[in-house]
């Protein structure tokens, strides 16, 4: 299931609008039989995604705030202020401290978003994924592929067994307000990261492509081969033990992924964006963890329980809950699904 574009330029071949249309099945095109979404592809990214600080930093007056205040050379001839006249510019001046330090606070959070690292955003890409994924050591008895439709018909397409469902979705006002209403609830059950699960936050702008990749490899060493030494098998043995956070931190000084993110970035079947360039989808993983079904965002706080699954009912499983996405956003038909199988496509 392919979306449009990538962040929104034209798309090169056709693809299959989905949310309200998805359940009556692809439409075909060029009277082939061939089910739209073949081609298509859509970068995804978590820097376009995060609200950015739209407050301007308050311009202090610096003036004198009450003449008044000082104290007059000649006492004789001048009376002392009263202290009660006193008190207001004592106020005046705790609130310019405090927005002063308010002031401080925006300019450290601005600076600190302007200095995050961004890397090129990944196009929804089968091919390129499972090249990627190659370069770093992962060896090829596991590839990607496209998800072309949600109907059963279209899902028995893909090969089987499927360990890992990558999906890319617009971010979207509705989304968002979503997506806070759920941090508040999951948090107030108690939720938090489980340690059978391999969790890293996304901390780079763009990453979302690499993340749900590590996402989906991560939680699946138990299926997946490596090469001996590779960076892949590197960086997830040195990580295993650390926080998301720490991961994260990891992640920007790893030379190795960040190259060979920049390479596969540049390739597919559309123009890679610019490094400023705003992109407004998001990729997200969904995994099998000890039997539950696990949705891994690195813009989240932890992972999101989706209930129980198993191996022959993982793909069909975690396509309920993309349906669930598109459901949330019936006008947009930016969405790809893509899949994690051990047969080849």
């Amino acid at each position: 299931m392919a979306a449009d574009s990538r962040a929104g330029g034209q798309r090169k071949r056709g693809s299959a609008p989905h949310g309200a249309e998805a359940d009556r099945g692809d439409r075909e095109v060029n009277g082939g039989g061939r089910p739209e979404g073949a081609g298509g592809r859509v970068n995804g990214t978590g820097r376009g995604m995060i609200t950015e600080i739209s407050a301007e930093t308050p311009v202090l007056d610096r003036r004198r705030l009450c003449k008044d205040d000082e104290e007059p050379r000649n006492k004789a001839s001048v009376p002392r202020l009263d202290t009660r006249k006193r008190i207001p510019a004592v106020k005046q001046i705790l609130v310019n401290h405090t927005l002063l330090a308010v002031s401080r606070n925006i300019f450290i959070k601005l600076h600190l978003k302007m200095d995050s690292p961004r890397w090129l955003p990944l196009e929804s890409n089968p091919e390129v994924m499972t090249k990627f994924v190659s370069c770093l050591g992962m060896k090829p008895s596991w590839q990607f592929g496209d998800v072309y439709g949600l109907d059963p018909e279209l899902l028995s397409m893909v090969p089987r067994p499927v360990c890992a469902v990558l999906l890319l979705f617009p971010v979207t006002e509705k989304y968002e307000a979503f997506k806070q209403e759920e941090e508040e609830r999951l948090k107030g059950q108690g939720q938090g990261v489980s340690p059978d699960v391999y969790f890293i936050k996304q901390t780079i702008g763009n990453a979302c492509g690499t993340i749900g990749l590590i996402h989906a490899v991560a939680n699946n060493q138990a299926h997946l081969q490596f090469e001996p030494n590779s960076p892949l098998k590197k960086f997830l043995e040195q990580t295993t033990k650390m926080t998301p956070e720490e991961r994260a931190a990891f992640l920007e000084k790893d030379e190795s992924i960040r190259v060979t993110h920049e390479s596969s970035a540049q390739e597919g079947q559309t123009e890679a964006p610019s490094l400023d360039e705003k992109v407004n989808l998001h990729f997200i993983a969904f995994v099998n963890v000890g039997g539950q079904l696990f949705e891994l965002d690195g813009r989240k706080p932890f992972p999101v329980v989706h209930g129980k699954t198993t191996e022959d009912t993982f793909l069909e499983d975690a396509v309920e809950v993309c349906k669930i996405f598109m459901a949330r956003d019936p006008q947009e038909v930016r969405f790809t699904i893509i899949a994690l199988s051990k047969d080849s496509f």
